[in-house]
């Protein structure tokens, strides 16, 4: 025993161990403990998992926004016969399910195979829209309402099938001054529960366009990929 440990009394000893025991090491406590300690705290971590990629590094499809926003507005003006505003919505990545919560019961989903790549894309547009659009070719306002479910009138969906046309139109021109892209309709659906383009854990990446034509109430329309889909073509157009 050293000289200053002989110093302490019998007490001294007894009261130093009951503080010594009372020192918990539990993992709670390593939010408080010293920098050196923290660092000793090891992250476990999948070898061949791959993160989501973050929506800034879309870069082409981010550019690709613009261009297809431009192209709509020269799609809806003959259809809604007055000037239309429609502007890019930065893009935004959330998984499936999520997106399917937020949405009505009643809904136009589009859904579509992409070729050459392996995926789904599907175009979502309000129904009111549709109605509006119907409304104002015939000569009305743009201003109606539709039915809050059922099905679309004749007149609805064949409409409805002129604008889904022209927007994949917009998208193989907007694609194929890069990377060329085909997109083969498979199946349409009016809730979202029943659109199956992906698992509801994946993560898919929303391009939206906020449209107000004369009257009409602002609407937007939605296309969705698979973020899985687009990270190969980014990675082969960098």
């Amino acid at each position: 025993m050293t000289r200053a440990a002989s110093s302490l009394s019998g007490d001294e000893v007894a009261a130093l161990m009951d503080e010594l025991s009372d020192i918990s090491f539990d993992q709670a406590d390593t939010a408080e403990a010293p920098v050196a300690l923290q660092a000793q705290v090891v992250e476990s971590f999948a070898l061949g998992q791959r993160k989501d990629r973050p929506v800034a590094q879309l870069a082409h499809l981010e550019r690709i926004n613009e261009r297809v926003a431009r192209r709509l507005r020269d799609v809806i003006e003959p259809i809604a016969q007055v000037r239309a505003k429609v502007d890019a919505v930065p893009l935004e990545t959330r998984r499936f399910d999520e997106w399917q919560r937020n949405q009505t019961d009643y809904m136009s989903l589009s859904l579509f195979r992409v070729r050459p790549a392996k995926g789904m894309m599907m175009i979502a547009i309000d129904p009111a829209f549709i109605t509006n659009m119907v409304d104002a070719f015939y000569g009305g306002t743009g201003s109606g309402h539709a039915a809050k479910g059922g099905e679309f009138t004749p007149s609805e969906q064949r409409l409805q099938k002129r604008l889904v046309t022209a927007i994949t139109d917009v998208l193989t021109r907007s694609w194929g001054e890069t990377y060329p892209l085909q997109f083969e309709f498979a199946t349409h659906e009016t809730n979202a529960d029943f659109a199956n383009m992906v698992r509801p854990d994946e993560a898919v990446v929303a391009q939206s366009f906020t449209i107000k034509a004369g009257m009409s109430r602002s609407t937007r329309i939605e296309i969705l990929y698979p973020l899985a889909m687009l990270q190969p073509i980014e990675d082969a157009i960098a």
